[in-house]
């Protein structure tokens, strides 16, 4: 993910009193760090960012066993279970 902010703005996680990333004199900043952009998306949603190609892949996808069904979490693919390969 690349964000997007002032330049040599220092963004702080203020529960444990902690510099987290500076931005770059040009006011961008680039991670693929999946715990930072989880605490980003929780936390900083104000600040713009731009979805790289790599974080766009890093998606991932649960497939069925039993079938071609996939999708992108747990709880959908136990639905698919339930309704197209019932027990008994």
């Amino acid at each position: 993910m690349k964000y997007f902010g002032q330049p040599n703005l220092t963004v702080i996680d203020y529960e444990k009193f902690k510099k987290v990333f500076v931005f770059s004199e040009n006011g961008e900043y680039e991670t693929e760090d999946e715990k930072l952009i989880k605490w980003m998306k929780k936390y900083k949603n104000f600040i713009k960012c731009e979805e790289t190609e790599k974080s766009v892949a890093t998606i991932k996808s649960i497939k069925c066993t039993k079938c071609k069904f996939t999708c992108e979490n747990k709880g959908l693919l136990m639905q698919h279970y339930k309704h197209v390969h019932p027990k008994g």
